[in-house]
């Protein structure tokens, strides 16, 4: 980890930023809050690099993670009637 850029290490920052924020609120920032709409943008960009093929194998698996965490929580709201 020593060797990182200095763009991986922002990337990985944001990745851990926008990871606590969806395992404590069970999905992405809102994008009329402007506290976080940095982080929703983030998603947002790197997303569409993924959709682009233009992001890293890596990159992408943390993606598709950070997706499913939100589709589980999801899952148990809907059951449980709770967070609607």
């Amino acid at each position: 980890m020593e060797n990182m850029t200095k763009r991986e290490a922002n990337w990985q920052e944001s990745y851990k930023e926008l990871l606590a924020y969806v395992e404590e609120h069970g999905q992405l920032p809102n994008k009329k809050k402007s506290d976080k709409r940095g982080l929703l943008n983030w998603w947002k960009y790197n997303k569409k690099q993924m959709k682009a093929g233009k992001l890293d194998d890596e990159h992408m698996q943390l993606l598709i993670e950070l997706s499913d965490k939100r589709r589980v929580h999801l899952l148990f709201a809907d059951e449980s009637g709770d967070d609607e």
